[in-house]
């Protein structure tokens, strides 16, 4: 403890504990040891990022038809159970509905936000089940109910080197179980986009040594890594600069890395363009947002009538197989119902009817396919 005097300008202490350099050493050397402190800076983008905001009224390509054939829904979650959780829930009612909607297969996995659930645990066990009453036609991403939220408290707060081991160990663990064809949905830059996600937000910089060494594992393992990362918050802040900065940074360091990137990239179609041609193994799942209140912010595809806009149609014929259906279904979830996902799913069938049939085709169910078959 110190006492500080002024006294004709001139600052005078006086020291009340011998300790006090010991302690400010002390405070100096944690600072310094701070992770964010030894962070691997990220490299250049490689190409020129494309900020703008696209015009919410620009060209739209009007659907005559719908797609008829199969979909690979490769974007779907089914929340731990709880008590206010729907009847129609079960797997088995999952799996029929799914059927229904000529959903033939799909990849299920937790949400950004699942540890913070007490019972997540046993959510990864409703999962496996999915994937067992669908004869294994249901797939499963996993690791991101014990990683997202551990990783922000880790950046944000401190974390031990052994706690990170064991996390490590988990993932090893699922990685070489056979059951799971990835990790995710993981979430670097996950925003409050509305007022049920308060108290949600996950805010995980790429080059946090933690994080690096995860998707390392991920890549030696040639696992796919599914990543939801949000270019700009919700008052329009932007973090794109740390968003392709970071991929940049991952295909850096882990060349054979297979990404998915989520919801369109939630970026603009030229960013995406720029995306595809720098990284060849990058993939892109795709969900229709209508609700542009809520996220007009991440560039939604479609506008409010489910119609794609232009750019956006001419890059899928650009990249036909680089892209992937991803309803972001939340099945379990309250308020989630049968016929919020049966509208999902057409107003896909709409999006894919506007394009040509082969392109279609890919995008609903052939590239996923050829994904999994790569592991």
């Amino acid at each position: 403890m110190a006492a500080v005097s002024l006294m004709k300008g001139q600052v005078s202490w006086k020291i009340m504990y011998p300790s006090l350099i010991t302690y400010i050493v002390g405070c100096l050397l944690i600072f310094i040891s701070h992770p964010v402190i030894s962070a691997t800076p990220s490299p250049s983008l490689g190409f020129e990022l494309s900020q703008k905001q696209s015009d919410s009224n620009r060209a739209v390509r009007i659907s005559k038809s719908k797609y008829q054939g199969p979909i690979f829904d490769a974007h779907i979650h089914y929340n731990p159970p709880g008590r206010q959780n729907p009847d129609n829930a079960t797997p088995e009612m999952i799996w029929k509905m799914l059927k229904s909607q000529n959903v033939t297969h799909a990849l299920v996995m937790p949400t950004p936000n699942e540890g913070h659930s007490r019972n997540h645990d046993e959510g990864a066990k409703l999962k496996q089940e999915l994937v067992r009453v669908s004869g294994g036609k249901v797939q499963r991403f996993c690791g991101s109910n014990y990683l997202n939220l551990w990783l922000h408290r880790a950046y944000h707060e401190e974390y031990n080197e052994d706690d990170l081991a064991s996390r490590l160990d988990l993932l090893r663990k699922d990685l070489m179980s056979g059951k799971c064809i990835g990790i995710g949905e993981i979430a670097t830059y996950h925003f409050e986009k509305n007022p049920r996600q308060s108290g949600r937000l996950l805010e995980i910089p790429f080059n946090f040594p933690p994080f690096l060494k995860i998707v390392s594992e991920v890549a030696k393992n040639q696992r796919w890594f599914l990543l939801h990362a949000e270019p700009m918050d919700p008052n329009g802040k932007s973090f794109e600069a740390q968003v392709f900065g970071g991929i940049a940074l991952l295909y850096e360091q882990n060349s054979e890395l297979k990404l998915i990137l989520a919801h369109s990239a939630m970026t603009n179609s030229d960013n995406v363009r720029q995306l595809l041609l720098h990284y060849p193994s990058l993939m892109v799942d795709l969900k229709l947002v209508t609700k542009h209140h809520e996220w007009r912010y991440l560039e939604p595809i479609v506008n409010t009538d489910d119609n794609i806009y232009e750019d956006w149609a001419k890059l899928f014929e650009e990249f036909p197989t680089r892209f992937l259906v991803g309803t972001d279904a939340k099945f379990g979830r309250q308020g989630w119902t049968i016929e919020k996902y049966v509208k999902r799913i057409a107003s896909m069938r709409k999006m894919l009817g506007s394009l040509p049939t082969d392109v279609a085709q890919r995008i609903a169910y052939e590239n996923v396919h050829e994904l999994i078959k790569k592991l």
